[in-house]
């Protein structure tokens, strides 16, 4: 009987332990599901490099540790080790995967670094491997059409992607194996963001993390702009403290300040000589850091920015001809645009791989010493949301003594979205502060752009940008369109009559390249006079006496032709083009624009506009 008392005693609290014990076994069970399940896209990532390969199964291991973070002596940081365990990362890429490239840092006879930089790119079969389209199931493209508002973009196909995939080399060949300066200034990568998809926020980050040396890129800043989506809070938070133990800050911010404010938070934050800001839906192909970090170098007063390659917004493929060796320009309504090259320039470079002066750049992607960006005063703190903010950093960096250039060696992919997700904005009110700081007397042109009368125009006070403008000794705006428009005719700055029509009262108006006469209608394009003789049409196109093409009358591109100057009569209506001496008239079936003899029966002309 005792025997029996004592083995009822002992067996209730073994099978409370018991009980304990498979209650611990299914509620860890029960959380690893949960957590393999948000992580499911991570194949493998890395801690630092791109040879610091380990599985999903690490990244629960840290995501269920107490620190929350994953300790860098349990990471296979070391490059033979990683060359070692290749088979055991097949079982997690369920693809067959070689090692691809690997090169290592070496000094030359010069004292030159040779960053190449050091890769184990693993070739693996899967979803937009190689930079390739993904391709979705019917249930995936259903899906990925409810879904595409969320960011203007197919998210579904992102997701499906590994973290970080793999990408081709798409470097000129003359890139690869290139020296650098062993003492390369450090850099911060700062990637501001609003209701981003997470996962394109990450891949960009750590696609550019794993692809630069970390002796040089030193810090990832994620500037959270009053987000309202869940995962971007504590699951950010906990994936950025894996993927960049030690070095990352999160900054979730109370409200929407807007793309400018983010990034200049950010930039506040940051500890490196180099700020690089990213837009936060790009992909870093291989050696995409040290040609920035060299521009700077040589001059820190350098705005370097990369060749932007094109990531379809559908399919995810990465064109690596996307927007080749083009560089920006600007509209006087103080839209961003993108031209080829001059032929005058292109014949000037020495090396395909030679950096290229730009007048403008697109803003989203660059690089800025903090030096530099702090002596500009950073971002215009009056600039809001988004807009124009690329057109102020660009003009004022050549104006006071910077360059801005486009390095060919460096290439990162963008999703190049065709309208925006989100609410908010401030191109009129951005374009406005840039044309009254900048512009000087061209800003009139800006007005014009926008038929923006002088009685209209209320004023801005961006009086603290002006002692910025003063302090830094800035060149004028006419230096600016010397250096680079030198060759067109922009020294039009008024105009002396606007909105041409017929004595009859009929319009301009488009007909493929010719202009023919139409009802009037708010999609005519206003003609204005300037007072220096041209017939300007939209914001950078003027009015042609085609002698060539039957005396045509065509829009070609404001210059110093002859052909394009006018004289206007205002007594008699007429319009004469001073070259041909011959006057404006419509012609033919269809009421074209024409150059005819000039007589008492020439067509008259009238401007609804008198600003004389």
């Amino acid at each position: 009987m005792r025997a029996i008392r004592l083995f009822k005693l002992l067996l209730v609290p073994f099978i409370i332990v018991y009980v304990i014990f498979i209650l611990i076994i299914i509620i860890n069970v029960a959380t690893n599901v949960r957590v393999r399940d948000e992580i499911k896209l991570f194949k493998y990532s890395s801690r630092e490099r791109i040879n610091d390969v380990f599985p999903a199964d690490e990244i629960l291991k840290a995501i269920n540790s107490k620190s929350g973070s994953y300790s860098s002596k349990n990471i296979q940081s070391d490059h033979e080790k990683t060359i070692k365990n290749i088979s055991k990362l097949k079982k997690y890429t369920k693809g067959n995967l070689h090692e691809n490239l690997v090169s290592e840092s070496r000094t030359s006879k010069a004292g030159l670094v040779l960053f190449s930089p050091m890769v184990s790119e693993f070739v693996v079969a899967g979803p937009g491997e190689m930079g390739a389209a993904v391709t979705l199931n019917s249930s995936e493209s259903h899906l990925s059409k409810s879904r595409w508002k969320e960011n203007q973009f197919n998210i579904v196909a992102n997701e499906k992607m590994r973290l970080v995939r793999t990408l081709g080399d798409y470097r000129d060949p003359l890139c690869r194996g290139r020296s650098y300066p062993a003492d390369l200034p450090t850099a911060s990568l700062v990637i501001g963001f609003y209701n981003e998809g997470l996962f394109p926020l990450l891949r960009t980050a750590q696609s550019c993390w794993m692809r630069a040396p970390i002796e040089m890129l030193r810090e990832v800043i994620l500037v959270d702009d009053g987000s309202e989506r869940s995962e971007l809070k504590d699951k950010l938070n906990r994936f950025a403290a894996i993927l960049f133990p030690g070095k990352v800050k999160v900054i979730h911010l109370a409200e929407r300040v807007g793309l400018m404010g983010a990034r200049t938070v950010g930039a506040d934050a940051s500890s490196s000589d180099v700020i690089v800001f990213l837009d936060s839906h790009c992909e870093c192909d291989h050696g995409w850091l040290e040609p920035l970090l060299e521009r700077i170098y040589y001059n820190y007063k350098t705005i370097a920015v990369p060749i932007i390659d094109v990531i379809d917004d559908d399919s995810m493929a990465y064109n690596p001809k996307g927007i080749k060796l083009y560089y920006g320009e600007f509209t006087w309504t103080l839209m961003f645009t993108w031209k080829g090259i001059p032929s005058r320039i292109s014949a000037a470079r020495k090396s395909p791989i030679e950096p290229i002066e730009t007048p403008t750049m697109p803003g989203g992607l660059f690089a800025i010493h903090r030096k530099w960006w702090t002596e500009l005063g950073k971002y215009d703190p009056g600039l809001m949301f988004w807009g124009a903010e690329n057109l102020e950093m660009s003009f004022k960096t050549w104006l006071c003594g910077g360059a801005l250039e486009f390095v060919p060696c460096s290439r990162i992919g963008h999703i190049f979205r065709r309208k925006s997700p989100y609410t908010g904005g401030g191109q009129y009110n951005n374009a406005r502060r840039v044309a009254e700081t900048w512009l000087d007397e061209y800003k009139t042109l800006y007005y014009e752009a926008i038929n923006l009368t002088p009685s209209k125009n209320v004023s801005i006070d961006v009086a603290d940008r002006l002692i910025i403008k003063e302090n830094l000794g800035c060149r004028p705006f006419s230096w600016y369109i010397n250096k680079f428009f030198g060759h067109w005719k922009i020294s039009r700055l008024s105009i002396a009559y606007k909105d041409l029509q017929t004595a009859s009262g009929m319009c301009v108006a488009k007909d493929n390249r010719l202009l023919i006469i139409s009802e009037c209608s708010q999609s005519n394009p206003s003609i204005s006079l300037t007072t220096d003789g041209w017939l300007k049409i939209d914001s950078s196109m003027c009015l042609k006496g085609d002698i060539k093409r039957g005396y045509n009358v065509v829009p070609s591109r404001c210059d110093a032709d002859p052909y394009q100057q006018w004289n206007y009569n205002a007594t008699t209506g007429f319009l004469v083009n001073t070259k041909t001496e011959l006057c404006l008239g419509v012609s033919g079936l269809l009421s074209t624009l024409s150059l005819d003899r000039c007589t008492k029966y020439s067509d008259k002309w009238k401007f609804m506009v008198n600003y004389i």
